[in-house]
């Protein structure tokens, strides 16, 4: 995380105190750990139906009150897509915020290919089929439940058919923005910032 991202967030909390939770955009990095590109979410003036058709909400850089936290805890049951669900449950009796930020930086290509890449990504999609089925009829009633069920689906079979073929290159990265040199200079100076960290008990990198 970008070693501003904390006291940017908590800030944005103080002087909004009608918002429960707040995220931000993030830088993209490859496997080599280059900056590759940046991906700026929109407002969050989102609706349930944005909720529950697929997640709107940066997970690993989400900052939010220890209330909403307690209302809506992770299921257990869920090994995968926790998260999603419970932004669904929050989502109907909170609010969320944006800093339009880069405060985090992302790997935007995955490094599994074959069928490891495809057994994962099938385990993912059973969570998700769970989710929807659990939350979707009542909110969004069944003609968009099983909208968005096919939707993951068809990224499904997508997400598979490059994996196999190890083109996950490919793979469509429909928010990302490209950057200008100046800009990657400054994001790669703060990434050597993060990087250069030394942490107790682990060896420097």
């Amino acid at each position: 995380m970008h070693p501003d991202r904390l006291a940017a967030q908590l800030q944005y909390l103080e002087q909004n105190p009608s918002i429960d939770l707040v995220d931000n955009w993030s830088y993209l990095i490859d496997m080599e750990g280059r900056v590759v590109g940046l991906r700026r979410l929109p407002e969050p003036n989102i609706t349930l139906r944005d909720v529950v058709r697929g997640p709107v909400i940066l997970n690993g850089s989400s900052l939010g009150r220890m209330q909403m936290y307690r209302d809506n805890p992770f299921d257990p049951t869920l090994r995968r897509a926790e998260d999603w669900e419970m932004w669904i449950r929050a989502f109907q009796n909170h609010r969320f915020g944006r800093i339009h930020e880069p405060l985090y930086f992302r790997r935007c290509i995955r490094s599994e290919g074959g069928r490891t890449f495809e057994l994962k990504e099938f385990r993912n999609l059973a969570y998700v089929r769970r989710i929807l089925l659990r939350h979707g009829p009542r909110l969004i009633g069944w003609r968009q439940t099983l909208l968005a069920m096919g939707e993951f689906h068809a990224r499904f079979v997508v997400r598979t058919v490059l994996s196999l073929l190890r083109l996950q290159r490919l793979r469509p990265q429909s928010k990302q923005i490209n950057m200008t040199d100046h800009e990657i200079a400054q994001a790669e100076e703060i990434l050597k910032r993060i990087l250069n960290v030394r942490v107790p008990g682990l060896e420097p990198l």
